[in-house]
């Protein structure tokens, strides 16, 4: 089978010189008539048209410099000079695409939605624009994209992109899951299609609708439509869609187990993409059939094939090819049980993907690895992989968000400018309508000499005007300057809000989602592995930890929730400061324990102050444990509490990590700012923020000394209690405290 397949390929090879020829012949043709001294649309069109033969034969880097050259030629244009660029940085992108680099398309695409162009040829770019966010992984993004053209496009009644662009967000769904969604978007783009008698894009969809219908594992239909959609290929002479259905046509057969009849489909299909001199077709189709081969246990040859694959998309560049070849050979060390080839093979695609930012790929690779240290029993390495897939993810969704929220924005800004324009432009019309009224008067005046004594009261009845007028505008613009001064007030509220706001989300998106999604994870270990109790100790610890960061940080998020919707609110009484302090070194005394940290408390005798108990306990609980996320084992954290002349100072003492001093200005800015602790604790970095809000509020100053390497301390200060407090408060609350420094000693 396979030396006829050989044959078969030279003798098409055979034939398909002529159309070789005869295809360079027609590029000659094309380089020989563009002249870019002429600077014309003409011209322009022509050079895009030589660039996408040539990206269609695999030219890239030729097709380029043709392009770069279109656009140097567009840019000397005058009235169609945002037309002709809009083509040149389309046919760009595209160029990307076709070379796999999304991020490069994206700029391009980018540039070209600037300019202005018709509707219709905007929507070209929000296409392209959704194929390169998919590219990247950003679905959700790119099927919203999708969305935003089928609008335009039904508004417009362009029926035939409406069915397209219908198509291309199906490929979407379908790699979204939602196949549903993706088969009725493949359906209306199939009527559409046989309505009007489009071949081409009958060809194209059923070839589409076959695929889908394969990955459902509904082979009678999938062999149906790829049927319907290579007769219609052979038929109209469609050779790029033909080539892909005889891959979808192989890969259908390879899961049936049918190989011999998927072999000669994937050979046909290697046939047309040499005789294109597509060599990154020709890659995709050798990877499909390695699979088959793996998939018919032949595990040698579809590694030999992996490899070779792997090889090629380095030397083309094909980030794709380069992430799905190190896959599929970690795969089949996994399937051996060499748990640690696997490994290596996914910490590759890892690498990969990583580097380009194909956020999708990064998913996958990091749930591969997540699974193979499972099945080798590396619980650490396990329980680290799929933290960091749960952080992609939720990082993902709020990018997805963001940058959603960011585009809208624009939309309403690019709307309020242009609305504020057409106001700049009536008065300026008015304005001119005005002056010009002035000047006919002028005029009239001196051919109308004979009417002296009229044109004098019409001159002085007009200056009265011009001067109602210019005192009306100046009116005006005074009015004017007060609004934008409000305006400015206003976006400067606004601008605070917007930052309280990005501050909440970042830290319930990310410093809450993170630990629970951790404390998920560890529940799982438990629940799914026989642990030793080792094992099971060390995550009973990292729960505890967990529980007892999230307690915390609850309470500050409540706490500034709280501030931030009825203002800081104090509740002050008189009491023994000792008391607080002792509640709060009990309350965080297994976390110490936990890391092997003494905690010493000394309060001198009768240190009375009036605050609210209850914020003093939260300030000195941050500050704890802040102290104990930045310390070592053994190391000690001294709590102490002296009295001034007006106030109590609060010290808490550390011997841990220090703060560098870089980045010791960041602690109490407005921007996001939290380090991992020594035990790689995470932290929000309110808890600082809000504990010196609260002193300050108290009347009292919150401050800290450090040296990197040697420990901090942090300061406070509190009121005393007056001398004619009520003293019952203190002892109806308070009745045990002792009249001594106390030293408690934790750890």
């Amino acid at each position: 089978m396979r030396v006829l397949l050989c044959l078969k390929i030279l003798l098409l090879l055979q034939f398909l010189q002529i159309e070789v020829h005869a295809q360079q012949t027609e590029l000659d043709s094309l380089r020989s008539a563009v002249n870019p001294a002429i600077s014309t649309m003409e011209t322009v069109e022509a050079i895009n048209e030589l660039g996408e033969q040539l990206v269609m034969r695999g030219e890239f880097a030729e097709a380029r410099e043709w392009y770069l050259l279109a656009f140097q030629v567009a840019d000397r244009l005058d009235e169609e000079r945002d037309q002709a660029q809009f083509q040149t940085l389309v046919s760009l992108g595209s160029l990307y695409l076709s070379k796999e680099k999304p991020d490069s398309a994206l700029i391009m695409l980018d540039q070209a939605g600037y300019l202005d162009v018709p509707a219709e040829s905007m929507n070209t770019q929000k296409n392209l624009k959704a194929v390169a966010l998919q590219m990247t992984g950003q679905l959700v993004l790119s099927s919203n994209l999708y969305e935003e053209a089928i609008h335009v496009a039904d508004s417009l009644d362009l029926e035939k992109q409406l069915a397209g662009l219908r198509m291309n967000l199906a490929s979407v769904y379908s790699s979204m899951g939602e196949q549903i969604e993706a088969l009725r978007n493949y359906y209306d783009a199939l009527v559409f299609a046989e309505d009007v008698q489009d071949s081409v894009l009958i060809a194209i969809t059923s070839n589409n609708i076959g695929n889908l219908f394969n990955e459902m594992e509904d082979y009678d239909q999938a062999e149906f439509y790829l049927d319907k959609s290579e007769q219609i290929s052979r038929n109209i002479g469609h050779q790029i869609n033909l080539r892909r259905v005889f891959v979808n046509k192989g890969n259908l057969y390879s899961g049936q187990g049918r190989y011999e009849l998927a072999e000669e489909y994937y050979t046909e299909g290697l046939n047309l993409a040499e005789a294109a001199n597509d060599r990154l077709a020709e890659v995709r189709i050798y990877y499909n059939l390695a699979r088959m081969e793996a998939q018919r246990g032949d595990v040698a040859r579809a590694e030999e094939i992996f490899q070779f694959t792997l090889e090629e998309s380095v030397r083309l560049g094909s980030v794709e090819g380069q992430y799905n070849s190190a896959i599929s050979l970690g795969d089949l060390e996994a399937e051996r049980n060499n748990y640690g080839g696997a490994a290596r093979w996914y910490a590759r695609a890892q690498s990969i993907a990583e580097e380009r930012g194909y956020n999708g790929l990064q998913t996958e690779s990091y749930n591969k690895l997540y699974e193979i240290y499972k099945s080798a029993g590396n619980t650490t390495q396990a329980l680290q992989w799929l933290e960091r897939l749960n952080e992609l993810e939720d990082s993902l969704a709020s990018e997805e968000k963001l940058r959603l929220q960011a585009e809208y924005e624009t939309l309403f800004n690019i709307r309020t400018r242009e609305q504020q324009a057409e106001i700049i432009e009536a008065r300026q019309q008015e304005i001119q309508a005005r002056v010009n009224l002035q000047q006919w008067l002028i005029v009239f005046a001196f051919s109308l000499g004979g009417f002296l004594l009229v044109v004098a009261f019409v001159l002085n009845k007009s200056n009265r005007k011009v001067k109602d007028v210019n005192a009306d505008l100046e009116e005006s613009n005074q009015k004017i300057r007060e609004v934008n001064k409000t305006v400015k007030e206003q976006n400067d509220e606004l601008e605070q809000v917007n930052q309280v706001k990005n501050k909440l989300f970042a830290i319930v998106a990310h410093d809450l989602r993170s630990p629970l999604s951790s404390l998920q994870s560890l529940i799982y270990l438990i629940r799914e592995h026989d642990l030793s109790k080792a094992e099971r100790d060390n995550i009973l610890d990292s729960l505890d930890q967990n529980i007892q960061d999230n307690s915390n940080m609850m309470d500050n998020l409540l706490a500034w929730a709280k501030a931030q919707m009825n203002g800081v609110q104090l509740n002050k009484r008189v009491f023994e400061f000792s008391e607080a302090a002792k509640a709060v070194t009990e309350q965080v005394r297994f976390q110490a324990e936990n890391k092997g940290i003494s905690i010493q408390t000394k309060v001198v005798d009768d240190l009375t102050v009036k605050a609210d108990y209850d914020i003093v306990k939260l300030v000195l609980r941050n500050l704890i444990a802040n102290a104990i996320k930045f310390s070592k084992e053994n190391d000690t954290i001294t709590v102490s509490a002296v009295r001034t002349e007006q106030y109590a100072e609060v010290q808490i003492i550390d011997e841990g990590m220090g703060i560098k001093a870089e980045d010791q200005s960041k602690l109490f800015g407005n921007e996001h700012f939290t380090t991992r602790g020594t035990k790689n604790e995470k932290g929000s970095g309110l808890g600082l923020n809000l504990s010196k809000e609260y002193i300050e509020e108290h009347g009292g100053e919150l401050w800290f000394e450090s040296e990197y390497k040697v420990g901090t301390t942090f300061f406070f200060t509190l009121p005393l209690a007056d001398e004619h407090s009520d003293e019952t408060d203190v002892s109806d609350n308070h009745s045990d405290v002792e009249e001594r420094e106390t030293v408690d000693q934790t750890g």
